[in-house]
């Protein structure tokens, strides 16, 4: 289905987009470099001098965040309508499915929020005695506590995976509130607990081969640049090579950027397609009782009485 419908990576993008935190490659030298009094005044006086050019230049950047969130949102349940229509022999071109997006960004918008608050108030809860022991310095039971802590946020956070993703579908297919696709989600998490987390295992190799391939691209990548990077050195001096390492790393982000947007249009795929096959049968059931229900509470007919007619 991904690879037949090249469309959809479209929708990938810009989700990958919104979401460039699984993007982050730590290059730098690990801090270990010492920085001088010096260069802490010089860093300090640029940004009193400039302080209003990095005032603006944070609004823009928070602005761009902001966007690309909206827009990741929208993606998201524009990419859900998509796949669901094509199953269904309807599909969606890209501007119809972000088109059908747009009506769900306030409930998946809520559902996100009230999933982020779940997660901040276990962290809070979880957090308040440790750091009260550390300051009365109680440390042997700080740690403990702490590492009991972070076992308990480990079926927090996974819950709340599950939560966001069959509550993304949940409204997007049932077209529900957000508070009631948390309710639908987390009683289809818990009724199928085994099975989801084998399908939340599955995406682990894929995310591991997904970044032994990001991998492979950037090592001759790199290669290539930095020898292009020496040439225009020789021959143009630094800017020759700032322009090497930046054209270099352009097309890193658009190769990574393509990597992502299969991946997100595949994974998306396949969480459908499970939650197809765990809810579907529930909810057949669920009408087939209903049906069985009103029948039973039906009142039976009474016989017909015959009655004689003298001539």
């Amino acid at each position: 289905m991904t690879w037949h419908n090249r469309h959809l990576w479209w929708f990938g993008l810009l989700i990958a987009l919104a979401s460039p935190g699984s993007m982050n490659f730590n290059l730098g030298s690990g801090g270990n470099e010492k920085i001088d009094d010096a260069k802490i005044q010089k860093i300090s006086d640029f940004m009193v001098q400039n302080m209003h050019w990095i005032i603006a230049g944070a609004i823009v950047l928070m602005a761009l965040l902001i966007i690309l969130v909206v827009i990741g949102i929208i993606a998201r349940a524009g990419l859900i309508k998509s796949i669901d229509s094509f199953c269904k022999n309807k599909p969606l071109g890209f501007k119809m499915g972000m088109r059908e997006g747009k009506r769900y960004f306030g409930k998946l918008f809520l559902l996100g929020i009230s999933i982020f608050f779940l997660v901040l108030s276990s962290i809070i809860v979880l957090a308040v005695p440790i750091i009260f022991l550390i300051f009365t310095k109680a440390y042997a039971l700080g740690i403990f506590l702490g590492i009991l802590a972070f076992l308990i946020l480990i079926p927090v956070f996974i819950l709340a995976v599950f939560l966001k993703e069959f509550g993304n579908l949940y409204i997007v297919l049932g077209d529900l509130s957000a508070w009631n696709s948390l309710e639908k989600a987390y009683e289809l998490f818990r009724k199928n607990l085994l099975a989801s987390i084998v399908m939340w295992l599955f995406f682990i190799p894929i995310g591991f081969i997904l970044m032994l391939a990001i991998i492979a691209i950037l090592i001759p990548l790199a290669i290539i640049f930095i020898a292009i990077g020496f040439g225009l050195y020789f021959a143009a001096g630094t800017p020759g090579a700032i322009i090497a390492a930046a054209v270099g790393a352009i097309c890193f982000l658009a190769i990574v950027l393509a990597l992502r947007s299969v991946y997100e249009t595949f994974a998306q795929t396949a969480w459908y397609l499970f939650f197809l096959e765990i809810a579907k049968p529930k909810i057949e059931e669920r009408v087939l009782e209903e049906i069985l229900e009103k029948k039973e509470e039906l009142p039976t007919p009474e016989p017909v009485k015959t009655i004689g007619i003298e001539k």
